[in-house]
C-alpha cells in the first residue's frame, strides 16, 4: 500500500487535509493551527514530495522526517505534521478494521464532556448563550469578557464590563455550570491579577491568562499567588493542562499523555464542543488539545458528551 494523493482542504478558518493511498483507502486529518491555514497548506504541498508513494503505516518514520527535514520549527510545520499524522492513523484504523484509539491502547472511557463557546459581548447576550448551553446538555461554557474595545476604557471600567458579562453567565447557568474564562492575552499580568479578584465571587473554573505562553516564570508566578486557577498546558507550571494533538499529531500527544499518565493530581478541562475530529484520535485516553474548525461537519451527541466511535479508523467524513 503507498500514499497516491494528497490534498488541502481549506473549511473556513479550518485546514484539513485527505490522504488517498493506492487502495483506495483515505484518511482526514486535521490542524490546531487555525490563525493560518494557509500557511499550513503552503507546508503540506512542500510535503507531498517526501509522501508521494510512501507506505502510509510507517507514521513514526513520516514524523519524525516531517519534523527534522528543515531546521526551522513553530506553529505552522507542527500543525502541518499534525494534518498529516492524524491522516496516517485515520489509514491505519482502517487498513486495520478497528478505531484508532485501539491503536492507541484501547478507551478508559466511552465520553467526555464538551464546552460550549459563547461570543456573547454583553451581559444580556451571556445569560442567552448560558442559558442555551445548560438546555442543550452543556455542563461547561467558555467565553472572553474582556470586549474589543477594552484598550479604550480604563481598567477599572475594563473589569467591571468583565464583572458583568461573567455575572450574567453565572445568573444563568447556575452553580452546574463551568464558566471557563479565555483573556486572549489582552492583558498585563498585574492586570490579570486584579481582574482575577473580581471575578473570584462567580468562581470560575479555569482562567486563560493573559501573557504570552512563552512567559512560564509569569504564569508560574501568578499561579502561585492562588489568585486564580490556570489552565496551559505547561505541566511543571501550573495544575491543569490539555496535550497538544492537533499541533503535534497523534504519536507525539500519544507520547506526551504518556508522561502524563503519574500525574494523576493535574485535571484536564471539558473538551470543545465545535471540532468534528476531537473525539476520534486519543481523547479516550487522556484528553487531548483540540482547536476550533468552523465546519459542518456532523458529530453525534449525548448529552453534551461524545461517546467513543466504534467506526474504523477516525470514523470522519469530507
Amino acid at each position: 500500500m503507498k500514499i497516491e494523493q494528497i490534498e488541502s482542504l481549506l473549511i473556513g478558518n479550518g485546514y484539513v487535509v485527505r490522504i488517498t493511498t493506492d487502495t483506495g483507502l483515505t484518511g482526514i486529518g486535521q490542524t490546531a493551527c487555525w490563525g493560518y491555514p494557509t500557511a499550513v497548506q503552503s507546508i503540506v504541498d512542500v510535503f507531498k514530495d517526501y509522501l508521494i508513494g510512501q507506505n502510509p503505516l510507517r507514521i513514526e518514520h513520516h514524523w519524525q522526517h516531517l519534523y527534522r527535514m528543515a531546521p526551522f520549527r513553530g506553529t505552522a510545520i507542527m500543525g502541518a505534521v499534525s494534518a498529516v499524522d492524524i491522516a496516517l492513523w485515520d489509514i491505519k484504523g482502517k487498513h486495520f478494521e478497528v478505531p484508532v484509539w485501539e491503536l492507541l491502547g484501547g478507551n478508559v472511557r466511552d465520553k467526555i464532556r464538551l464546552h460550549l463557546l459563547s461570543g456573547g459581548r454583553t451581559p444580556e447576550d451571556n445569560f442567552k448563550a448560558a442559558q442555551a448551553a445548560v438546555a442543550e446538555g452543556f455542563t461547561a461554557i467558555k467565553f472572553d469578557p474582556i470586549t474589543t474595545d477594552c484598550h479604550d476604557k480604563g481598567q477599572a471600567r475594563m473589569i467591571q464590563t468583565a464583572v458583568e458579562l461573567t455575572a450574567a453567565a453565572r445568573e444563568a447557568g447556575g452553580p452546574d455550570l463551568d464558566l471557563i474564562i479565555e483573556l486572549h492575552r489582552k492583558l498585563t499580568p498585574m492586570v490579570s491579577l486584579a481582574l482575577a479578584e473580581a471575578l473570584k465571587p462567580f468562581d470560575p473554573d479555569r482562567q486563560h491568562l493573559s501573557p504570552s505562553p512563552h512567559r512560564a516564570k509569569i504564569h508560574r508566578a501568578l499561579w502561585q499567588r492562588r489568585a486564580l486557577r490556570v489552565y496551559m498546558g505547561v505541566p511543571r507550571v501550573v495544575g491543569t493542562g490539555r496535550p497538544p494533538v492537533f499541533a503535534a499529531g497523534c504519536g507525539l500527544g500519544r507520547r506526551h499523555l504518556a508522561l502524563q499518565k503519574n500525574r494523576r493530581h493535574r485535571r484536564s478541562l471539558p473538551l470543545r464542543g465545535s471540532d468534528p475530529q476531537l473525539p476520534r484520535t486519543a481523547d479516550y485516553r487522556r484528553r487531548p488539545a483540540p482547536r476550533r474548525l468552523n465546519s459542518q461537519l456532523y458529530y453525534p451527541r449525548v448529552h453534551q458528551r461524545r461517546r467513543s466511535p466504534a467506526q474504523r479508523g477516525l470514523s470522519v467524513r469530507v
